[in-house]
């Protein structure tokens, strides 16, 4: 196949944060955790993992104040709470500016009828007075819930701490995501495997987002390696890549965006158990 087709059909069948998330959904994407999903694709019969992806914008000039106020109040009453994982992501260079990403794993809709972690932690009162600070720092925001597609997933290195992603969001044509999700993994999946990147997490977008939207995140280590990434596939496509003829998508994917994001891990809380296997 050739390098300029190849490309295209990248650029039309990659899933799309949340981390990302997510990125994921989360943006799950992913933007998604990384630990808690490593090995994921060695069980396709269970159920996927879900993620709670919070999209936040931030007030220009007011980076800073929502940095210190996440640091010193947010994060200690999250722990304090009984979260043990919060990951955050924030763009870099390429994407909406001052805008952050937090993931969580999903503690299950059933949670959502109980007090809040926050609430737990600083009771009701002091639960409203922090979102009131937070408040004035935030532009707005959008939370939903994204399921990893294990199937659609290239395991992550064990041994890669989160540096940076690139995030890919995809949004389909309506009844036509099993289209979509069979032609990623037929085609475009084996080809992406040669791609030199620490891994690739996919997940779809659930309750608060559009249903018909995917996350694709690929964790990379620095602008270079995303360069040296790009370059990779050109030569796995080069070389043939995943063969066979590019499907046809029109019709299939609507639109696809890209962006760029920074791991923050000042502003997450990692899993006890990757902390303990450094």
């Amino acid at each position: 196949m050739k390098p300029q087709a190849t490309l295209s059909c990248t650029r039309a069948t990659l899933g799309g944060l949340l981390l990302a998330v997510a990125v994921c959904a989360l943006f799950q994407f992913t933007p998604v955790p990384v630990a808690a999903t490593q090995g994921a694709t060695a069980q396709p019969t269970a159920t996927p993992p879900s993620y709670w992806v919070r999209i936040t914008h931030v007030k220009p000039g007011m980076e800073g104040a929502f940095r210190d106020l996440q640091i010193n109040e947010a994060l200690p009453a999250l722990k304090k709470g009984g979260v043990k994982e919060h990951n955050v992501w924030n763009t870099a260079v390429f994407g909406e500016g001052y805008e952050y990403i937090s993931v969580e794993p999903s503690r299950g809709l059933a949670n959502l009828d109980e007090p809040n972690p926050m609430t737990k932690a600083l009771g009701a009162e002091g639960a409203r007075a922090l979102n009131a600070k937070w408040s004035q720092l935030v532009a707005d925001t959008r939370r939903f819930s994204v399921q990893l597609r294990p199937e659609l997933c290239i395991p992550l290195k064990r041994d890669a701490e989160p540096k940076l992603a690139v995030v890919y969001r995809t949004k389909i044509a309506p009844f036509r995501t099993q289209e979509y999700e069979d032609i990623f993994k037929n085609f475009t999946l084996s080809w992406l495997r040669k791609g030199e990147s620490n891994g690739f997490l996919m997940s779809k977008v659930g309750l608060g987002g559009d249903n018909n939207e995917y996350f694709g995140m690929f964790f990379l280590d620095s602008f270079a390696g995303i360069d040296k990434w790009g370059i990779s596939l050109v030569k796995a496509g080069t070389s043939g890549g995943s063969g066979g003829a590019a499907p046809k998508l029109a019709g299939v994917v609507l639109s696809q965006e890209s962006a760029v994001y920074r791991y923050v891990p000042e502003l997450s809380i990692r899993p006890e158990a990757q902390k303990a296997a450094k």
